[in-house]
């Protein structure tokens, strides 16, 4: 840590509480340990027991083919990223940003404003970018997105503005206020895969913000990574109907469930009413034992007790 933080824990305290610090290189060491908490959050962390250490690739070029497919009727659109841990969404995204800035044959140059709350993306050291993100590009680095973004757009004027890893509402409702201000945002996200993302719940706030068009989903198959291009109205349409379609059926299937119960109960109420003489307290009790309909038996069992 000593060697990282050059002898400054104190400067890294906050992220070191948030489990990480990040090397110059953009390398991200990931910490384990005790963790200090106080009244609900981690303030420290002590008696470090591991480190788990993330090498930052610089991939120019990567984004050259994709980029002229995020325009239409040569106007970017908003852009979500969508990969599992590992697979190059922060590589993809510099690239990006690169691609976006400096421009290209069929692409005009961009004001980017690119948030860099982890320092991973531009990696900054001493106001110098390490890594490639154009000539265009403006960072604020180490700053959480729900803040830096409203500083953006006062102080930078930008077309796109990049960030890494939506993780919380806060940062939706911060691109939602500068997406009303004709922003356009690249952003990346964590999800296994697009039915993943499906099942969020940060997938409702996506949807009410409407702030993303495209969508490149990154897969490892046989060993390469495969960029597919989607549609985000779709993909999330398909999400919100998926969800409801599952929800009926498991309403349905609880209701046909619950009928099923309920006739075989009246069924053995009358034979025992027939031959076995048993009386209705009696009756009610051995039914409330029932998986579906035995509650309504409990039910009604109590208030015959009360009188």
């Amino acid at each position: 840590c000593d060697t990282v933080t050059g002898y400054s824990r104190y400067a890294a305290a906050e992220t070191m509480a948030r489990g990480y610090i990040t090397a110059k290189g953009g390398f991200r060491i990931g910490l384990c340990g005790t963790a200090v908490v106080q009244e609900g959050r981690s303030t420290n962390l002590r008696s470090l027991s591991s480190a788990c250490v993330r090498i930052a690739r610089e991939m120019p070029g990567l984004a050259d083919d994709l980029a002229p497919q995020l325009f239409q009727d040569g106007v970017f659109r908003s852009t979500l990223i969508i990969a599992p841990p590992g697979l190059g969404k922060t590589t993809l995204l510099r690239d990006l940003v690169r691609c976006l800035s400096d421009g290209a044959e069929n692409i005009p140059a961009h004001r980017v404003a690119l948030v860099d709350e982890r320092g991973e993306v531009a990696v900054m050291v001493q106001g110098m970018a390490q890594m490639e993100i154009g000539c265009h590009t403006d960072v604020m680095d180490g700053c959480p997105k729900a803040v830096a973004i409203p500083m953006l757009l006062r102080s930078a004027n930008p077309q796109i503005i990049a960030v890494d890893e939506i993780t919380q509402a806060e940062d939706l409702l911060a691109m939602e206020e500068a997406a009303h201000c004709g922003v356009r945002f690249v952003a990346t996200i964590h999800a296994d895969s697009e039915a993943d993302l499906q099942r969020r719940p940060l997938l409702r706030k996506l949807q009410r913000t409407q702030i993303f068009e495209k969508a490149i989903c990154i897969q490892m198959a046989d060993r390469l990574r495969r960029y597919r291009l989607k549609v985000i109205g779709a993909l999330l349409i398909l999400g919100a109907g998926g969800g409801l379609l599952v929800q009926l059926w498991r309403q349905s299937r609880a209701e046909i469930l619950f009928l099923q119960d309920m006739a075989s109960a009246l069924e053995q109420m009358e034979a025992a009413i027939r031959f076995r003489r048993l009386p209705m307290p009696e009756l009610l009790r051995e039914q409330a034992e029932r998986s579906y309909c035995g509650s309504m038996f409990s039910l009604i069992l109590q208030h015959m007790e009360r009188g």
